[in-house]
């Protein structure tokens, strides 16, 4: 099983060792002959022959010659000499049975060489102890390899192990003896036994055949073995057939089904007696085992980051191994692995926001910007010295914690961890080398690359002397003097720590700032502000030449400066903190091994799904090409990715697009979406629209006005609407602030959502929801706030109470909006979105349901009454705007509970007629239902479907639907008090006649003319008073009823589909009256497929319509149209 084709032996040894443990004589080539046959010494012919077991020979002890007969000839008679060609040209030598054994050996490559999947044939060889004074084996091995595109070659050598440059990615090298070395690849064997066996069902329309083999194994190794077995011979073609997801005719044998697999590969192939068969289903099943042993589901490299896809998938039932590569430093003693939780917890976020704390507890106390003794706090002198060694221990220690919860975490979710570093092998297997020296080759379908990143270090004299980021967790006390080279977010931080902690700092970067990419340039100005008058020195234009060490243990950094590259020489530092960067770790991977394909930087290309080119193996976190080298980034997408691989939500991913971020600085600094620059860039700067405030944090009110940090905080908004599409603040707490503003801005708010939330005062993030008031703008130092025009006028509070019909149970149950009103047609072009968004929200409970106690408040725009809900749900805008409903279809789904369930209990007949009947439903809602709650309910879900049906009611249908408090005594109704509009001649929208003019206000508490529960939204109230004398048309004839067709009998029939266990279709011929209700053929169906009551419920038919499948429940009775296509049994 292990070798399809078997193997061939090509060896230099003489003594036939080979055929003498029972390798077939077929499959062994000699080069140099056997000591076992005998040829003729002259010779007289090429004939060879087998020598005797006993030659009956002994040896003079003196003479040393041969003593006894020996062996001849059998043709000439002259002396026999062994079959063996000797060193320094032998003439003599008889290459008879050499010819044979190269002929077939030959015969063996080429039928390897020349088949059609020849690409994807593992080829081994190994070389055991094949010097270089007679290198024919060694030569011929490495031309094999090359030979084959899957060749890999094993060098077993204590002596010259050595590859030449074109094997170097193609071979291994064992320098061990050959008894060590077998030993060592026979354990290898053995770990890979322990992989759980398959049986592997290759069925087709004429029959077909089973085979076990270890689970995982790919579909051309599959044929490949049942071709060896003799039991089907292949024949290739490029062809794809189709997926038949379950085999046909009897098995062979009994299987226990745990779980089938579909492959995704398939070829034509034959059976042995000459029978075409064409492979249309190959299954894989995996049978139960009572040992326990399990599949190799996947692993993670070196994935520290790669901890929630690790729990999710062994939590999801697959075997994980985590290949973790621990902390490990390089020659000048640098850190270049991090440990269990990867750079986060040791060497990033963790550590280093418990010293970006240790340093804003010092601020506060001493230095330009401290605050403790503006609030009346005592600081003696010496105060904010830190203890660097007692602050170091105790932040060791709790990062040794999170360690421990990351190990006793993958323990408690069953995750093998194995310690060590990982290089491929191929696209499925995966060599680690532990830090003992041995190795250990993992295997498996799935492979997440996760292995992160290092500092990266300019290629500068004197490097070595220079510490990087991660280092500066290694120092074992506080420098006095320091140089941090970088102008990312890791040395601004770096920079601002070692500052607020006391150490003379300076920051060299080049350019004229910091943060120049992904920060928004408003931002960047405060935080150099901050810098400039109260953190380090700062160095611009400035670039690292070489590092030197002073004598007396100091260092010197030399720099090029300015424009005319002046050479800068700054002396006395007891540390230099490179931070310019982070790179991969990929280049260890042997990446180049499985084809995997990386950047110009190194980092591994994926897609939006996390997908490298090579299906299979799969990356996240900073080695990608995603460009966020964030911690939480790398959770989510594992997350996602977990739920795609196991739980097959196959469009499961992170959107990158807006993923919120913090600089911890001094101020620290919060972000999420897009800068001013890059919105203008995508949407056009005619599209942008941007709020921003600056000021002075309550933080330092106590300070003097030169020792204070300001505060910044901008909206980037894109018109029309105002969405929020960027949010940035810089200032005290932003970091602790953004959590929430991201979900909003991820949610789509807009500006209008921000300001009509009531603002927390006094906070700094209040800011976000005011910005001084409407309109505000930034002009100079002058802050101008602009009211819009329909805002101008004094608001006029109106009232929506509840009736005397409601009682006592709609007692208290009042809405209060806020009513300003100048251009009514100007606030619909103005603000479209806004306005339509808070009708389909706030007006429609209000208008149509009962019982609710509803409070509106809207703040900063007008509510437009009920005159103007008409023209709202005519704007092509909010076609798609009912809550939580993408589509009419899913609108239309909704309600089918209210239809089916809350209906029939008051013995209302729910019709499937679709919108045509829209008021016949609403009438009987109305009248039978007594339930407030199921009032409501019902309610609500039809006027949901009227507006998602664009129902086009004509007046006097809409007037029939609606009794009159006369007709219906018993309804429930709403009394609504107008608020009166600003004296102007209404304008009608288009098409449409003017609405007649609003009705004078009332006193509060007064009741006027009610609102019908159940009215549509797009209707008025109505008002009997000054009704309007309307013309009366001439009635118009009323066309001639269709006449009705007698019912016809019908034989449908319907086909059950089951599972893989009991595959035969059930068919059953029913006989049906095409006036058939819905209900009436679903008991039909519960009684011949022996459902119960609550499975009859969950019966779903399926007809065809048109393209697609459109469910029955769209008809109103079964007719000869209708084709009962499918029968599903639910849940199961």
């Amino acid at each position: 099983q292990r070798c399809p084709f078997g193997f061939f032996s090509f060896t230099s040894n003489i003594d036939s060792h080979w055929i003498s443990s029972g390798t077939s004589a077929d499959r062994v080539l000699e080069v140099h002959g056997a000591v076992k046959w005998l040829q003729c010494s002259k010779p007289c012919c090429p004939d060879v022959w087998k020598a005797p077991a006993d030659l009956c020979l002994a040896e003079d002890p003196h003479t040393h010659r041969v003593q006894g007969v020996l062996p001849s000839c059998p043709k000439c008679k002259a002396v026999a000499r062994p079959n063996v060609q000797m060193f320094g040209g032998d003439s003599g030598f008889s290459r008879a049975r050499r010819g044979a054994q190269n002929t077939r050996y030959d015969a063996w490559v080429n039928s390897l060489a020349s088949r059609p999947d020849v690409s994807s044939l593992s080829v081994v060889c190994l070389e055991v102890g094949c010097g270089l004074t007679v290198p024919t084996v060694r030569r011929e091995l490495e031309k094999v390899v090359q030979r084959f595109p899957g060749g890999r070659l094993i060098r077993v050598n204590p002596e010259n192990p050595g590859l030449a440059k074109e094997l170097v990615e193609k071979g291994v090298s064992l320098p061990l003896p050959a008894a060590a070395a077998i030993e060592k690849l026979s354990q290898q064997v053995a770990q890979t036994e322990e992989i759980m066996q398959a049986t592997y069902v290759l069925w087709g329309q004429e029959g077909g055949c089973e085979i076990r083999a270890p689970f995982g194994t790919c579909l051309g190794r599959l044929l490949r073995l049942v071709e060896t077995q003799g039991r089907m011979t292949v024949e290739f073609k490029p062809d794809v057939v189709g997926i038949v997801k379950q085999a046909m005719g009897p098995r062979t044998e009994p299987l226990t089904l745990e779980r089938s697999v579909p492959m995704d590969m398939y070829q034509e192939v034959k059976v042995g007696d000459g029978a075409k068969l064409e492979v249309t289903a190959i299954i894989r099943v995996m049978a139960k085992f009572s040992g326990g042993s399990s599949s190799v589901g996947g692993f993670s490299l070196n994935a520290p980051l790669a901890t929630r896809v690790d729990q999710a998938g062994n939590s999801y039932g697959a075997k994980v191994v985590l290949v973790e590569r621990g902390p490990s430093w390089n020659e000048q003693g640098q850190r270049t692995g991090a440990g269990p939780g990867g750079t986060c917890v040791n060497v990033g976020c963790v550590p280093k926001k418990l010293m970006f704390m240790a340093a804003a507890h010092r601020e506060m106390m001493v230095g330009e910007l401290a605050t403790a003794k503006g609030y009346g706090f005592t600081v003696p002198e010496g105060a904010g010295k830190v203890q660097w060694e007692a602050l170091q221990q105790r932040r060791d220690e709790y990062v040794k914690k999170l360690n421990k919860n990351y190990t006793a975490g993958w323990q408690k979710e069953g995750v093998e961890i194995v310690e060590g570093t990982a290089q491929f092998v191929d696209s499925s297997t995966v060599e680690v080398q532990r830090k003992d020296g041995s190795k250990t080759t993992l295997c498996g379908k799935k492979i997440l690359i996760a292995c992160g990143g290092i500092p990266d270090a300019p290629p500068i004299p004197g490097i070595e002397h220079a510490i990087n980021s991660d280092g500066f967790f290694e120092l074992k006390k506080q420098p006095k003097k320091v140089a941090v080279i970088g102008a990312g977010y890791i040395a601004v931080e770096m920079a601002g720590i070692l500052h607020a902690l006391g150490s003379e700092t300076h920051l060299y970067f080049r350019g004229d700032t910091v943060l120049r990419r992904g920060f928004d340039p408003f931002i960047v100005k405060i935080l150099m502000e901050a810098l400039e008058h109260h953190g380090p020195v700062l160095h611009r234009n400035s670039q690292p030449s070489r590092i030197t060490k002073q004598s007396n243990g100091l260092l010197t950094y030399t720099a090029t400066e300015g424009s005319n590259a002046e050479q800068k020489v700054y002396t006395d530092f007891d540390c230099i903190l490179l931070a310019i960067g982070r790179k991969p770790v990929t280049d260890q991977l042997g990446l180049q091994k499985c084809g995997v394909l990386t950047n110009k930087s190194g980092h591994i290309v994926v897609d939006a799904f996390e997908n490298t080119n090579v299906p299979g193996i799969y990356a996240i976190g900073d080695a990608t090409s995603t460009g966020f080298e964030l911690t939480p980034v790398a959770i989510a997408a594992g997350r996602r990715l977990a739920d795609r691989l196991f739980l097959g939500e196959g469009r499961a991913r992170i959107a990158y697009e807006q993923i919120a971020t913090v600089v911890f600085s001094h101020p620290p600094i919060g972000c999420i979406g897009l800068t001013e620059p890059q919105a203008k860039a995508e949407f056009g700067e005619a599209n942008v629209k941007v709020k921003q405030s600056s000021f002075a944090s309550m933080l330092y009110a106590f300070n003097d006005d030169g020792k204070k940090v300001k505060t910044g905080l901008k909206l980037v908004l894109k018109m029309p609407e105002e969405r929020v599409v960027g949010l940035h603040c810089i200032g005290p707490y932003s970091d602790e602030m953004m959590q929430g503003f991201a979900v909003a801005v991820r949610m789509g708010a807009t500006r209008a959502d921000f300001e009509a939330s009531v603002a927390i005062h006094p906070t700094i993030a209040e800011e976000f929801v005011t910005f001084g008031g409407w309109g505000q703008e930034k002009n100079g130092d002058q802050v101008r706030a602009q009211l819009p025009p329909y805002l101008k006028p004094k608001p006029v509070l109106s009232d929506f109470a509840t009736g005397a019909a409601l009682g006592a149970a709609a007692a208290g149950a009042i809405a209060t909006a806020v009513v300003a009103m100048e251009e009514k047609q100007d606030l619909l072009q103005q603000h479209p979105i806004r306005f339509g968004s808070a009708l389909l929200r706030e007006v429609c409970p209000i208008m149509l349901v009962v019982g609710m106690q509803v409070q509106t408040h809207f703040k900063g725009y007008v509510c437009k009454l009920l005159d103007e809900v008409n023209h709202a749900f005519s704007q092509p805008e909010y076609q798609k705007a009912a809550e939580g409903c993408e589509d009419r279809r899913s609108l239309l789904k909704e309600t089918r509970n209210i239809q089916f369930e809350v209906l029939p209990k008051y013995g209302i007949e729910a019709t499937e007629k679709g919108t045509s009947i829209m008021a016949a439903w609403i009438s009987s809602a109305q009248n039978g239902i007594k339930d407030v709650d199921d009032k409501v309910a019902a309610s609500m879900h039809l006027s949901r479907i009227a507006y998602a049906s664009k129902l086009p009611l004509a007046k006097n249908k809409a007037k029939e639907a609606v009794p009159t408090p006369a007709q219906t005594p018993q309804t429930q109704s709403v009394a609504v008090e107008r608020a009166p509009f600003p004296e102007k001649k209404a304008s009608a929208p288009p098409g449409k006649p003017p609405p007649a003019a609003p009705p004078k206000a009332t006193p509060l508490g007064v009741a006027t003319p009610p609102v019908a529960f159940g009215s549509p939204p797009w209707q008025p109230a109505v008002e009997k008073e000054e009704k309007p004398v309307e013309k009366k048309e001439p009635p118009k004839p009323k066309p001639k009823p269709k006449e009705e067709k007698p019912p016809q009998a019908l034989t449908v029939t319907l086909t059950r589909f089951s599972t893989w266990e009991d595959p035969t279709p059930q068919r059953f011929q029913v006989e049906l009256m095409s006036n058939t209700k819905v209900s009436e053929l679903r008991a039909k169906i519960a009684e011949l497929c022996a459902l119960d009551d609550s499975e009859t419920r969950k019966v779903k038919l399926i007809k065809r319509k048109k393209a697609g499948f459109v469910t029955a429940q769209e008809t109103e009775s079964v007719s000869s149209e209708v084709f009962v296509h499918q029968i599903e049994k639910w849940p199961k």
